[in-house]
């Protein structure tokens, strides 16, 4: 299978959107900062039918109530709103990061993304942002805005978001 790598471009971000959701469809991390935690005390006297698609994670520990179980429940994420993200952030790094797809040009669907790479421009951390560059991220940042104006904050448990900030990596 001969993968072929190329620069993004407008036609290709619905495929990279799919690309991207499906990737990360069972990442540990999306899951978990896409959950809000549910504490169940008393479990030997509780009986729960738990639906797997909506708890993610099991988490037993004891305290001074006794076995307590913590489920970490999948709140409101929206794949619809998360594809209009996905490609604001894609219309964004067309213009100011280095954005490629892979496909595979000899496959019966030579248009479909099977890999997404998404890297800032190299620059000097030194030098002043430029006036592009400046009305980009502002730009990025009101389209933004405006998606959360119009679908809401998807579930997204921020208090769990900010922790990265915290602890860089």
């Amino acid at each position: 299978m001969p993968v072929e790598i190329t620069p993004m471009v407008e036609s290709d971000i619905d495929g990279a959107v799919d690309c991207i959701q499906k990737a990360f469809a069972e990442d540990p991390y999306f899951a978990w900062v896409f959950s809000e935690d549910v504490r169940i005390h008393h479990i030997d006297t509780l009986s729960i039918t738990l639906s797997p698609p909506n708890y993610i994670m099991h988490i037993f520990s004891f305290d001074t109530v006794g076995l307590v179980l913590t489920l970490m429940q999948r709140t409101k994420f929206s794949p619809a709103r998360n594809r209009v993200s996905l490609g604001i952030r894609c219309r964004w790094g067309l213009e100011h990061a280095l954005f490629y797809v892979a496909k595979d040009p000899s496959s019966s669907t030579p248009s479909r993304v099977l890999g997404v790479a998404c890297w800032l421009s190299p620059c000097n951390s030194s030098a002043p942002q430029s006036w592009k560059s400046w009305f980009g991220d502002w730009s990025l940042w009101l389209n933004q805005v405006w998606m959360n104006a119009v679908y809401g904050r998807g579930g997204l448990n921020v208090r769990r978001y900010y922790i990265w900030f915290v602890f860089p990596a």
